[in-house]
């Protein structure tokens, strides 16, 4: 796989092979793009219940959904699950890998995870892409969203940055149509959905051939 510079980025762009919206070019670099964050937050709760991400846990007893259209102060060492401006969306042929943004790692902000978007992921019905942002700094930091105003976008922080990929080739099931996607419809900040798959896959019979070298019941050393 290799990193698609600007013009065939925009040329995808145009082809609808993948969607970054709103896109403007003031915002391409040589081989990535600069996003910026939205104004709905998760905000963690002070609880000493205990979060098993392999349950389902009601959202409101761990985080509290907030709007902050002007500004948004995170404190030192707080984290918070915050959303992309842009909506995203992507072919089978592509993946978008995310990455941090520099000048906001140098304020102390860094991504608790920075993945990828999945070959199909948002590719008929765009997607927002959830941040898990964490202040490392002994300072707050303020986050300015990115909002529609009167038709006309006013743009805040930079957030996160994207580069596109080329697969090798198609998946045989791409992220839309896989049964154990547990992202292709976010459209906004979603805490840990990892129940979903684990409800569904947590237990297998184990094949004698799936690994010959160490045999059943046995593990590897």
């Amino acid at each position: 796989m290799s990193y698609l510079p600007d013009i065939k980025t925009r040329d995808l762009l145009g082809k609808k092979e993948i969607i970054i919206y709103p896109y403007f070019d003031n915002f391409q670099g040589p081989n990535c793009y600069y996003c910026h964050i939205g104004p709905n937050f998760l905000v963690p709760k002070a609880t000493k219940k205990e979060f098993d991400p392999l349950i389902k846990n009601e959202k409101d007893d761990f985080f509290k959904k907030e709007l902050h259209r002007d500004q948004f102060i995170l404190g030192p060492h707080a984290f918070v699950l915050a959303e992309s401006f842009e909506l995203f969306g992507v072919d089978e042929l592509h993946a978008i890998r995310l990455f941090n943004s520099s000048s906001l790692a140098r304020c102390g902000i860094g991504h608790m995870a920075l993945g990828m978007i999945n070959p199909g992921c948002g590719k008929d019905d765009p997607v927002r892409i959830t941040l898990e942002l964490v202040n490392n700094s002994p300072f707050p930091v303020k986050l300015i969203p990115s909002t529609i105003v009167k038709d006309k976008v006013v743009f805040g922080t930079e957030v996160f940055k994207v580069s596109v990929l080329n697969m090798e080739s198609k998946p045989q099931t791409d992220y839309a149509d896989w049964k154990n996607s547990v992202f292709a419809s976010d459209k906004g900040p979603v805490s840990s959905k990892m129940h979903l798959r684990y409800e569904k896959t947590r237990e297998f019979q184990l094949k004698d051939n799936l690994c010959p070298k160490y045999g059943k019941g046995s593990s590897p050393k």
